[in-house]
């Protein structure tokens, strides 16, 4: 079924206001706005969610809250335009404890959209600015042990980040496994969620069955027939998430662990189900109104992620969730893969070195420093470095008091050699499994 091209699985509202245009932030910054147009727009606006919010019942506790404080004067030091939509989106919010719910002015991208079939969100100017930031996929990366890396921030419709998505995806598709990072990302267009979807899960899946109040009508979520590439159904997959990982991002995540195909990690989200209608208000506002409801999802139950959120698998704070991930993902590989143990226990050795350092006393790592051959260690500001001859020093991060590895040089390792407490020789310990040393010159 066709779906109304304005639902989106919104962006929090902070990244909305963000990206508000330049344009209207310079120069429609300090258009005032009078009584008689505060009042105006608050009608207007409820008359709105009359239509279009998912829940009516609610429209009219929200009319006397906004009336209220109007009529009480609580609005009356909010003098330009601006302002009063950023306290309005506010107490929009607060009213409805809705966190897809809000408020921006902004007569520039309000006359663009007024003028797109359907009042599209998707303007000229909003689609070239996505296309600077790559529709939003932030970083792609093939990390030690073949592990894929994704920086997803935004689900852009499949209409114009469609060729990215797919480029994006081809890149990962002989990994290992795959990280895909949502801890930025604030949700987008449900097409694209399913797009991607589609190429971790084998088969047609149907996700959800929701209801637009506004069109007054039903649409499938579920995974599309093709995608082109290579599918990735048995890949072992781990999403990132954090407070900020929101609306669309959280239906992805949702159903990715519902369906045990990936595992969560990182901190519990924001809490956003349910779609929005973005809608012109008043020439000059663009109202983002939560019309669309699941009715029912693979889960089988009534409680999803709404205020909420979606809990990890692995729960951790966010800036640990790429570290977690990576030595979960090498050892589980690692144990499905008995020959290649070795190979992944030195990169998960070496992140845990660099997450957690081991503590080496300054005297020790001083009696370290010295020559040995071509290759010399220095102690420098409290730390060893390694040089080569006619190379640069690397920095060195302890393993334990005796073994370091080398900033910058994954395959090899030093182990210090003592005898009778002297340092005597430097083992060179390469990942596969060559030995050579260096004695200590006196």
């Amino acid at each position: 079924m066709k779906v109304n091209i304005n639902i989106l699985y919104v962006l929090f509202l902070t990244y909305i206001l963000s990206t508000v245009s330049l344009h209207a932030q310079q120069k429609n910054v300090e258009k005032l706005i009078t009584v008689k147009e505060k009042k105006e727009l608050i009608k207007l606006l409820c008359n709105r969610l009359d239509t279009v919010y998912l829940y009516p019942e609610n429209v009219n506790k929200i009319r006397k809250y906004l009336n209220k404080k109007n009529n009480d004067g609580d609005y009356n030091s909010y003098k330009t335009a601006m302002d009063f939509a950023f306290q309005l989106d506010k107490d929009l919010q607060y009213v409805t404890n809705d966190k897809h719910m809000g408020l921006v002015y902004d007569p520039q991208k309000a006359a663009e959209m007024t003028q797109q079939p359907n009042e599209n969100y998707y303007t000229l100017e909003v689609v070239e600015n996505l296309k600077q930031k790559n529709f939003e996929f932030r970083e792609l990366e093939i990390l030690d042990g073949n592990l894929g890396y994704m920086d997803l921030r935004e689900f852009c419709p499949v209409k114009y980040a469609g060729e990215t998505a797919i480029a994006a995806m081809n890149f990962l598709s002989n990994c290992n496994a795959i990280i895909i990072d949502l801890r930025n990302n604030g949700g987008g267009d449900d097409n694209m969620v399913q797009f991607l979807l589609s190429y971790f899960l084998d088969g047609d899946v149907q996700f959800a069955t929701s209801y637009n109040r506004f069109t007054n009508s039903y649409y499938t979520s579920q995974t599309v027939s093709y995608v082109p590439g290579k599918k990735l159904y048995n890949m072992p997959l781990y999403i990132l998430t954090s407070k900020s990982t929101f609306s669309g991002a959280e239906a992805f995540s949702y159903y990715l662990k519902i369906m045990k195909r990936a595992t969560l990690i990182g901190e519990n989200t924001g809490g956003g189900e349910n779609p929005v209608e973005i809608q012109v208000v008043n020439r000059d506002y663009i109202a983002y109104i939560p019309a669309v409801k699941i009715i029912n999802s693979i889960s089988k139950t009534n409680v999803r992620w709404e205020t909420i959120g979606v809990k990890p698998d692995i729960e951790t704070a966010s800036e640990d969730a790429l570290y977690i991930a990576k030595v979960k993902a090498l050892e589980d590989l690692s144990e499905k893969n008995a020959s290649k143990k070795e190979f992944y226990s030195w990169i998960i050795d070496g992140l845990k070195a660099k997450q957690n350092p081991f503590a080496i006393d300054k005297i020790t790592l001083q009696s370290y420093a010295g020559n040995y051959g071509e290759r010399k260690l220095i102690y420098e500001n409290d730390n060893l470095f390694y040089q080569r001859q006619g190379t640069k020093k690397a920095k060195l991060t302890a393993l334990d008091n005796e073994t370091f590895i080398i900033e910058g040089i994954d395959y090899l390792r030093l182990k210090i050699i003592k005898e009778k407490g002297n340092v005597i020789a430097l083992i060179r310990l390469y990942n596969d499994g060559i030995l050579k040393q260096d004695l200590k010159e006196n």
